[in-house]
């Protein structure tokens, strides 16, 4: 099982947020001293595509009025954006 179909079956059991927020986590199997199994244990580690840029606080700062100039520039140091015409 891979991707947007992990994210639904290992959802939380939150209403405000349905589903996990990224597929990119490791499970760890926990074990007592004789050997069975005791637990899992879910390691996270990002979200978004692992490139820098968190999706949900992108949309945190436009809700709160950030344009994308301003979003871009907050999670990449050194960047020229530029308009591309066609």
């Amino acid at each position: 099982m891979t991707g947007d179909r992990t994210r639904w079956i290992l959802r939380r059991n939150q209403p405000d947020r349905p589903i996990l927020q990224s597929a990119y986590f490791r499970l760890a199997i926990d074990r007592n001293t004789n050997g069975t199994l005791s637990g899992l244990t879910a390691f996270g580690r990002g979200f978004g595509h692992g490139v820098g840029l968190s999706q949900m606080g992108a949309i945190g700062m436009a809700k709160a009025g950030k344009n994308a100039e301003e979003i871009i520039r907050a999670y990449y140091t050194g960047v020229r954006l530029a308009k591309v015409v066609y």
